[in-house]
């Protein structure tokens, strides 16, 4: 019982101190590049310039 509390005790502070990082969020990087504005069916989307990541 006591290596279970102590599992769950160190897996617990592992997630609260990996929540408490200093880096910036990926997010944050993305809106300062430059966009391309494309035309679509519904309106026009701004897409960054060299896409990482793209989801179809």
């Amino acid at each position: 019982m006591k290596k279970f509390l102590s599992f769950t005790l160190a897996l617990a502070l592992s997630v609260i101190l990996g929540a408490c990082s200093s880096e910036e969020p990926a997010g944050e990087e993305s809106s300062k590049e430059e966009t391309i504005t494309y035309e679509s069916e519904f309106g026009p989307v701004e897409v960054p310039e060299n896409p990482e990541r793209i989801v179809v």
